[in-house]
């Protein structure tokens, strides 16, 4: 959720990965959505904001993953996104 609100305010992906892999994470999160699928992602990421988890998971606008699913950009299986 987080992730798509950094990308549409126009951080580069290769800025966001960096950034989570200097945090300690294996991958960051551009890496991690084209290798497990953008539309796994979308449905965690929409379970996600719809939990009551607080405030970190609100405020994030998931159209950007969800239009990409409908264009079929779905990352490496689709070999576009």
């Amino acid at each position: 959720v987080e992730f798509c609100a950094l990308v549409k305010e126009g951080v580069p992906l290769d800025k966001l990965d960096k950034a989570m892999k200097n945090f300690g994470m294996p991958v960051g999160p551009a890496t991690l959505i084209d290798e497990v699928g953008v539309d796994v992602a979308s449905k965690v990421a929409t379970y996600l904001a719809s939990a009551d988890l607080g405030v970190r998971m609100t405020g994030g606008d998931l159209s950007l993953m969800t239009n990409m699913v409908d264009k079929g950009w779905l990352g490496r299986k689709s070999k576009q996104g």
